[in-house]
């Protein structure tokens, strides 16, 4: 498999964990993790918020630690169906963090420098700093939400296809409800702004020509508008696709009794609830 030609550098990720880290924060910023964790047999899904240090030996800690500071992230070119959903889940998780420490901040810092001066241009462009920062939280919220609800549930749900001993927590919701809900709303929404919040940047440089930094902007955010296009792209034909028929899948085979589902897989919630259609 490629691998990214930017890796997670070592000393910050070593600096993010430790034997106190909870197994469930390790997961949400190296979804990879889990390869490492089965690769181990260690088990850690009933155990999310217990501290690392309780699932290993001390020296088996440090050596896992270097194995996660060292891995990369899997590059956009990968074949994703040919590999499981965590490197996938891995490589979205990077995406974010390189769309706000990336185009977000570099636009941050340029609106942050040049409406504190006293300019006809400033003023003008006040008023899209506003929107921006207020879009900036929005998309940190679109992005938390993806991390501590979807992404986890998607892969519980391919857990539960390795190990029939993690329950599948039907009673948390269906990831089908919520991407037709909350998360296909909100994605649209923030790329919708988005577009809007470039077009208006390229709008302000085309009124001031001799503006070298409004030409950047308008740039910076163009290249940030086409980034969330293809990055909700893949997030929709690979991600989201298998996620539904993960779930299609593992519903159906524990309400019609599948031998291989009925250990330890139903909750105290997770009866009356209808059989998973197509849809």
């Amino acid at each position: 498999m490629k691998m990214g030609s930017r890796p997670i550098e070592r000393t910050a990720m070593k600096s993010l964990l430790s034997n106190r880290t909870p197994v469930r924060f390790l997961l949400k910023i190296r979804p990879m993790a889990i390869g490492l964790l089965d690769k181990r047999k260690i088990r850690y899904w009933d155990a999310l918020d217990k501290p690392l240090g309780d699932l290993f030996r001390r020296e088996g800690m440090e050596d896992f630690l270097d194995e996660i500071s060292y891995a990369r992230v899997p590059a956009s070119d990968t074949d994703w169906s040919a590999m499981p959903l965590y490197m996938l889940v891995d490589y979205l998780t990077h995406e974010h963090r390189n769309l706000v420490l990336q185009e977000v901040a570099d636009i941050s810092h340029l609106l942050d420098i040049h409406t504190v001066t006293i300019s006809a241009e400033a003023d003008a462009l006040r008023k899209i700093h506003l929107d921006f920062q207020a879009w900036v939280r929005e998309f940190q919220d679109h992005i938390e939400q993806k991390e501590v609800h979807l992404f986890p549930k998607v892969l519980r749900y391919e857990a539960c296809l390795r190990d029939r001993e993690v329950h599948p927590e039907f009673h948390h919701g269906s990831i089908q409800t919520y991407m037709a809900a909350r998360e296909s709303q909100a994605g649209k929404h923030v790329f919708l702004e988005c577009g809007a919040l470039a077009r208006r940047m390229r709008v302000h440089a085309e009124a001031w020509p001799g503006s070298i930094y409004g030409f950047e902007l308008a740039g910076i955010s163009e290249r940030l508008w086409a980034k969330l296009d293809a990055h909700a792209e893949l997030e929709n034909q690979a991600l989201h696709t298998a996620a539904r028929a993960l779930e299609r899948n593992i519903y159906n085979k524990s309400i019609g009794g599948d031998p291989a589902m009925a250990h330890n897989r139903r909750g105290p919630m997770d009866s009356g609830i209808l059989r998973l259609d197509e849809g």
